[in-house]
């Protein structure tokens, strides 16, 4: 009895297992290898995020070949040609952003004022363009400032050839690495409130840039434009800038505005203008039309050289501080200012007419002037009013050192050499003795010499 029941117990167990064997194979088997492949884990794509432009999801409309009408993110996939009449990508939506792809939107031939891409709608915001070109268009590249949009962004845009513009924005928007070549009008437009960096805009019937107030450029390059290179309205801030061959002034402003590290050449017009209580430092002015610099009442301009100029290579009227300059080989006066202003620590040099020119109530302080009136006819400083202060001045190989027509200013702690006529002054002024050095007679080696100046006054005026 004990054998058929131990024997019963093997079948059934024999059974079992006959069955469990094959599911466990066949799980194994479903379940794949159990040692994943090399390499990180890739996610399954999915479907595209934004949306394509074209005649299904964008259609267009009387003045439109496509129009986008909601928010969101759009797309091209190939290149778009103008039709008659219609803007190549119309938008009446806030909240938009338009990727060209890398392709091209080229107008048509007599096609009229429409553009590439523009809004029509008002009160737009937050809309960008980004990645194309656009060209030839009868109106603008990109216009998103005739139905003013706040706070656009239009980024790496190639614009040439468009009959009314390259780039426009609204208030409040950003125009970066972008290039505006050979449109009609101004190459790239801004309102109040913007960023411009990183462009270039060349060959523009216009302005090359033209920014509203409270606007900042910055390393961007304006060339051979048929008006100004740069040119903004009050608190404009200019950084990084080059403005060179333009028709009209290379870079100007007006009230309030800073100009930094800034060159300008051979400009048809003034080199860097400024207006009302500006700022311009460490920039250049070279081979310019008129003026190097020119620049308005209140004004201080440091650190910066004007060489080659057509007429001043500094030119600034009243309340005006000038430091650390250098004007050289300019085609009249090295710097000139008018009443209240201080001049200091700047060279003036080889200019036709006078290094340093002033009317009355200013500082002349520490500078050095040479070789002026270089085939004109001029002073190192040349002073024409009354209450000036000529302090620690060098003036040396000029037509004059040191020429006061005015009457009631202060002379101290100059000195002249090697001048045709090293002081010419007019009556009535206060100046300090003035005295002829005795040079040494042999050379000087050791501790110890007696000196030549032969006087203790410690305001003194010296020829040497």
């Amino acid at each position: 009895m004990c054998k058929d029941f131990t024997m019963t117990i093997r079948r059934r167990c024999i059974a079992a297992l006959a069955v469990l064997v094959p599911l466990a194979f066949a799980s194994v088997l479903s379940a794949g290898p159990l040692t994943p492949p090399a390499g990180p884990v890739a996610s399954t794509p999915g479907p595209e995020p934004r949306t394509a432009i074209n005649a299904t999801n964008t259609p267009g409309d009387t003045d439109s070949i496509f129009k986008i009408t909601l928010p969101g993110s759009y797309y091209l996939t190939g290149n778009i040609t103008g039709t008659l009449g219609k803007h190549a990508i119309e938008i009446e939506a806030s909240g938009v952003t338009i990727d060209l792809n890398g392709f091209d939107l080229v107008g048509t031939p007599g096609m009229g004022n429409f553009n590439g891409v523009c809004t029509t709608a008002l009160q737009l915001t937050n809309i960008t363009v980004r990645n194309g070109s656009v060209r030839n268009f009868g109106g603008r590249g990109v216009d998103l400032s005739t139905s003013p949009v706040t706070g656009a962004l239009i980024e790496n845009i190639r614009a040439s050839g468009n009959l009314v513009g390259g780039l426009s924005v609204g208030v409040y928007s950003i125009v970066r690495n972008c290039t505006a070549v050979n449109n009609t009008g101004n190459g790239i437009s801004t309102g109040v409130g913007c960023t411009v960096s990183s462009c270039t805009a060349s060959v523009n019937t216009a302005n090359g840039i033209s920014v509203n107030s409270s606007t900042v450029v910055s390393n961007c390059s304006a060339r051979s434009n048929g008006s100004n290179g740069i040119s903004g309205l009050d608190g404009v801030v200019v950084t990084d800038c080059t403005a060179s061959f333009n028709t009209g002034n290379g870079i100007i402003a007006f009230f309030g505005c800073t100009f930094t590290n800034c060159v300008a050449l051979n400009n048809s017009s003034n080199g860097i203008s400024v207006g009302i209580g500006s700022k311009v430092s460490n920039s250049s002015a070279y081979n310019n039309t008129t003026n190097g610099f020119q620049a308005t009442s209140g004004v201080v301009i440091s650190h910066c050289t004007a060489y080659d100029n057509g007429t001043n290579g500094i030119s600034a009227t009243s309340g005006s501080v000038i430091f650390a300059c250098s004007a050289r080989a300019n085609g009249a006066i090295g710097i000139v200012c008018a009443d209240g202003s201080t001049i200091s620590s700047c060279t003036a040099a080889l200019n036709i007419l006078s290094g340093i020119v002033a009317t009355s109530d200013c500082q002349f302080l520490n500078n050095t002037c040479d070789n002026n009136g270089n085939g004109g006819d001029g002073a190192g400083i040349f002073v024409t009013g009354a209450d000036n202060r000529l302090e620690g001045n060098t003036c040396t190989d000029n037509d004059r050192g040191i020429d006061i027509d005015g009457t009631g200013n202060i002379v101290i702690r100059n000195t002249c050499s090697g001048n045709i006529t090293n002081w010419d002054i007019a009556a009535n002024n206060a100046v300090a003795p003035i005295f002829v050095t005795t040079n040494n007679a042999a050379a000087i080696t050791g501790n110890t010499y007696t000196g030549s100046l032969g006087n203790t006054d410690p305001n003194a005026n010296f020829t040497f």
